[in-house]
């Protein structure tokens, strides 16, 4: 039996997949939760086979999330479960330890298929995740230089670039003033810019944020 957990900000959205895994003779829905510090305390708690981690609601905090779980519990598998156009972060998600990358618009066999394939410690990518990959690969994706921001960075950059303050993204992040303070430093760096104001122009016009 393969024990599921699931990660989703959206109570629609984890009442859609309850519906998709019961009955299923092989997959048990154990736990659900609606943020990644819970995630966090759930797997500690009460550790799954299989983790189901959505993107859709802020796809910088889903990688932080992400590379939180990942070195706490490295032998875990998590899936994330993604919304395009957020592809932007399909590939970012996978360098930083995702064990699969599923569109939120997949068939539920497609869903099924995924959590069977990453319980087993195979990894699980759609054609359309993977031809990011590949173009990736073979160098025919133009690289931007956000692309070279650390998760941490990233996050640090989309929410100050949002309008939070520095004390906002610590208190989300966990974080002291000055541990954030200095990631925005560097993310300024790789990025070109000077301040708050141009990390968001620089988001809106690369499509990160609305």
């Amino acid at each position: 039996m393969i024990r599921l957990a699931v990660v989703d900000q959206q109570m629609v959205a984890r009442i859609g997949i309850r519906q998709v895994v019961a009955g299923q003779q092989d997959i048990e829905l154990v736990c659900e939760v609606d943020n990644g510090q819970q995630a966090l305390d759930m797997v500690r708690l009460q550790p799954p086979d299989v983790l189901l981690l959505e993107q859709s609601i802020d796809s910088a905090q889903a990688v932080d999330a992400l590379v939180k779980l990942r070195t706490r519990h490295p032998e875990l598998p998590v899936l994330v479960f993604g919304a395009f156009p957020e592809e932007r972060y399909a590939t970012m998600l996978l360098r930083n330890g995702a064990a699969g990358y599923i569109e939120r618009d997949a068939r539920p066999e497609e869903l099924l298929d995924a959590i069977r394939r990453v319980s087993t410690g195979r990894r699980y990518i759609s054609a359309r995740v993977a031809d990011l990959l590949a173009d990736e690969w073979t160098g025919r994706s133009q690289q931007t230089p956000h692309d070279g921001l650390s998760p941490r960075e990233l996050l640090v950059f989309l929410s100050l670039a949002r309008g939070n303050t520095l004390t906002a993204v610590s208190r989300l992040m966990c974080l002291s003033v000055k541990t954030v303070s200095t990631y925005r430093g560097r993310a300024l760096r790789k990025l070109g810019l000077q301040t708050n104001s141009e990390l968001t122009y620089y988001a809106i016009k690369h499509g990160l944020i609305e």
